[in-house]
């Protein structure tokens, strides 16, 4: 995608491309879906984490900024 694309395009482009796994997934592997929704959650937990992480990286980055200014 170029740079400047809107975040809503790159949102939704986004989003299109995780159903799409999943549907291409849940098809190879058939498995119920009380069993992929364990799987689904964990991979939530995992992506929280990260995006913790991401966060106190940002943050941590903001201060260092702002002190050598």
């Amino acid at each position: 995608m170029p740079e400047n694309t809107p975040l809503s395009i790159m949102l939704e482009s986004a989003k299109g491309k995780f159903v799409s796994a999943f549907n291409e997934v849940l098809a190879d592997t058939k498995l119920p879906a009380y069993l992929v929704e364990g799987i689904v959650l964990e991979i939530l937990a995992d992506l929280r984490n990260r995006k913790n992480l991401e966060l106190m990286m940002d943050y941590a980055a903001m201060q260092n900024k702002e002190k050598k200014e």
